[in-house]
């Protein structure tokens, strides 16, 4: 963990030297070992709750940095985004989300290896992830590695079945592929995955659309 302010550091120099010297002291025989005890185990325990009390600080920094982020990637301020991803893994070097928005940001500028790099730390941390899965699939996607691809999407949708526009680009996967078969099959159970709530977005009501026609054309 980078992120660690100076004055905390020095706090526990600080209940680092009164433990030492308490200890000092009970190894002179000047106290009772009940005596010093109970501010030994305090000062630990104090040293303990200082740590955790930073970490939560560097994931909340962290992840405040990560929304911003997210924000002007929609504003298509690449750059700035990337300063707020850069900030968030200086506080949290191992933030799964800041990982996982670098890996997007990368996908999207087509640095594929660095998108790639990001994303695999991210899985690391947590492999059960659809969105790390769904995100590694289009990275594929975009490089034409669409075997990689198909691969990742299937383990969107293992993780995640209700996640439709996993897919619809599945169905584009296996398209590129040339697999009529599975194309046809995902196409499908996109349609049936779909739900009214998906539908106020309007990139999902286009994939519908586009969908339809292609069912009618693959059938």
């Amino acid at each position: 963990m980078k992120y660690f302010p100076f004055s905390r550091k020095i706090l526990i120099v600080l209940i680092g030297v009164l433990i030492g010297v308490l200890i000092y002291f009970l190894y002179l025989k000047c106290v009772d070992i009940w005596t010093v005890a109970p501010w030994i185990v305090l000062g630990i325990m104090l040293i303990i709750f200082i740590f955790w009390d930073v970490r939560a600080e560097a994931t909340f920094l962290a992840d405040e940095q990560v929304r911003q982020a997210r924000e002007l990637i929609d504003k298509g301020q690449h750059l700035a985004a990337a300063d707020c991803l850069k900030k968030a893994l200086a506080c949290d070097p191992g933030n799964f989300e800041a990982l996982v928005a670098r890996g997007e940001l990368y996908r999207a500028d087509r640095m594929y290896a660095e998108a790639k790099r990001e994303l695999l730390k991210a899985y690391d941390i947590n492999p059960q992830s659809f969105r790390v899965h769904f995100a590694l699939g289009l990275t594929y996607l975009q490089q034409k590695e669409v075997l990689g691809a198909i691969s990742e999407f299937k383990q969107t949708i293992r993780l995640k079945p209700d996640f439709c526009e996993s897919y619809y680009i599945l169905a584009s996967a296996y398209e590129l592929s040339g697999d009529k078969s599975g194309a046809l099959d995902s196409y499908r159970k996109f349609l049936d995955a779909v739900t009214s709530e998906d539908m106020k977005g309007g990139k999902i009501a286009e994939y519908v659309e586009r969908s339809k026609v292609r069912v009618r054309e693959m059938s």
